[in-house]
């Protein structure tokens, strides 16, 4: 009779540190799905601004004069956006961290962001360059 009350003991046990596991990984994936919902937030954003500047940039019929001053705005404005950059940086870096490699969120990675902000700062710092000239 003991033998059975200690397998039966055993078992609870095990069932209870089987929970506990279950209740862990339950609350790392909420984490990780947390995680992706804001990356994923912050990245679709960004990539819609980087969008929307660079057709404002090359589709404009403007004068001289206001092409000008549209440049030096939107060179003041991608240069203050390097901070927003910065932010999901930080989130990817946490969604690495949690090793979190797939978002179905989005599409776009931190490295593909910021080589589009590079590309949209080098193109307005060359365009403000030409027409201050």
């Amino acid at each position: 009779m003991d033998a059975i009350e200690d397998s039966w003991q055993n078992l609870l046990r095990t069932v209870k540190e089987r929970d506990l596991r279950i209740e862990k990984e339950t609350l790392r994936q909420a984490q990780n799905e947390e995680l992706r919902r804001a990356y994923a937030t912050q990245a679709n954003k960004f990539h819609e601004w980087l969008q929307l500047t660079k057709s404002q940039l090359t589709n404009t019929k403007l004068g001289l004069e206001e092409q000008r001053d549209l440049i030096s705005r939107k060179h003041d404005e991608i240069k203050k956006r390097r901070a927003v950059l910065k932010e999901i940086e930080e989130l990817s870096s946490h969604l690495e961290q949690a090793m979190v490699f797939d978002n179905k969120y989005t599409t776009h990675s931190a490295l593909t962001l910021a080589q589009q902000w590079d590309q949209l700062n080098e193109f307005t710092r060359r365009m403000h360059h030409t027409v201050q000239d």
